[in-house]
């Protein structure tokens, strides 16, 4: 094969001479054509019609040996060898691990955003409390309690809490001193009903004043900046059609892509996760696993949040489980709550990428206080 390769080797010289030889041709041609000498033009024209003749040379491929096939017997140390998977350890293993748990003064425990400071905000919307807790050590102790309607809850990130309470504009509760102002994120005359914040935007959903189902009025996420200037609002697709009924939670991803937990009816049967381009393009859907989700426990995702690593995790709540999404709203893996001892969570922050607190909330006819946990996890 060594005279092929020298051979080749030596055509592809001839042909680089002859690209040469031709870029000069075609200057010559050039400067003919500009030229305002006529003499000169019929002196050379055949001159030039010559050397394009002359410029490019055959290959001359009757010296080339062509290699011929020669079959061998085909065995898997060849080919390889199907391998059945499905079975077999995965990359990345959900892994999950109680570090720490605590008993909230809430009886449920369905809204929750954690501080750098060691303290953390919890609320129970149908008591209508929202406490904040000092959860550094051991021994957790209630600062303060704030009794109001809540809807969603967002910390900004100089450390202030952002309330949605169903009105039409946001509250601020100062860190500092704990007093409530209303803040100037407002969507009037529509009714905030889920807030998220990040480190320059703030996202909110909101309706119409009136009933879930049938849905009438407007259902929208909008997204502010900072100083509370309407910058996009979500609310209709390419076709003119709603995107949304009920805006229940709402999470985002470094790529500015919105994550909405949508009601899609009003018992929260056959809800859905609505993953939302920057343009408003529909990215994705989710609608629960089969593994976990079924007529008599449908799909309800309550309060979504992202990871560091802008992964989706979902609580749910009667299927005692987390479904975990990617970015692209498509399904990394679930997680049974009950592997680890919890039942019906409801609420996530992450504090860092190894650590997430959980609220849960409680059956109905509970008498005891809900709880929050920390956790340690790998795998999303």
């Amino acid at each position: 094969m060594k005279f092929n390769e020298d051979f080749i080797s030596e055509e592809q010289k001839k042909t680089m001479d002859s690209r040469v030889k031709m870029r000069k041709e075609f200057q010559k041609i050039g400067e003919l054509i500009e030229s305002t000498d006529p003499t000169k033009v019929f002196e050379n024209i055949d001159k030039v019609k010559i050397s394009l003749d002359t410029a490019i040379q055959p290959i001359d491929l009757s010296n080339i040996c062509t290699p011929q096939f020669m079959p061998r017997k085909l065995t898997p140390s060849i080919l390889g060898s199907l391998t059945d998977v499905s079975c077999g350890d995965k990359p990345d293993i959900i892994e999950m691990k109680v570090k720490k748990q605590f008993v909230t003064g809430l009886k449920s425990c369905h809204f929750l955003s954690v501080s750098s400071d060691g303290s953390c905000w919890l609320g129970d919307g149908f008591t209508k409390v929202l406490q904040r807790m000092n959860i550094d050590g051991d021994n957790p102790t209630t600062v303060s309690t704030i009794k109001t309607a809540i809807r969603g809850i967002s910390l900004t990130p100089d450390g202030d809490i952002l309330l949605a309470n169903a009105t039409p504009r946001l509250k601020l509760i100062r860190r500092t001193s704990g007093k409530v102002k209303e803040s100037k994120y407002s969507v009037d005359p529509l009714s905030i009903i889920s807030v998220h914040v990040t480190k320059d935007k703030v996202i909110v959903g909101a309706k119409s004043p009136g009933e879930v189902i049938p849905v009438t009025g407007r259902r929208v996420v909008i997204v502010m900046d900072k100083d509370g200037i309407h910058e996009t609002v979500y609310e209709y697709d390419k076709n003119k059609q709603r995107l949304l009924t009920f805006p229940n939670s709402i999470t985002s991803t470094s790529d500015g892509c919105i994550f909405i937990a949508d009601f899609t009816q009003a018992d929260k049967c056959n809800s859905r996760i609505l993953a939302l381009r920057k343009d408003g393009s529909i990215l994705n859907t989710y609608s629960g696993h089969p593994d976990l989700n079924n007529k008599n426990e449908p799909f309800e995702p309550v309060i979504i949040a992202s990871t560091l690593l802008d992964n989706i995790i979902i609580p749910d709540v009667n299927c005692h489980a987390f479904h975990i999404l990617d970015n692209s709203c498509n399904l990394i893996s679930y997680y049974k709550t009950r592997d680890i001892g919890i039942e019906y969570p409801y609420c996530v922050a992450f504090t860092c990428a190894t650590t997430f607190y959980l609220g849960c909330s409680q059956p109905v006819n509970s008498s005891t206080n809900a709880k929050l946990y920390e956790i340690e996890y790998s795998g999303f």
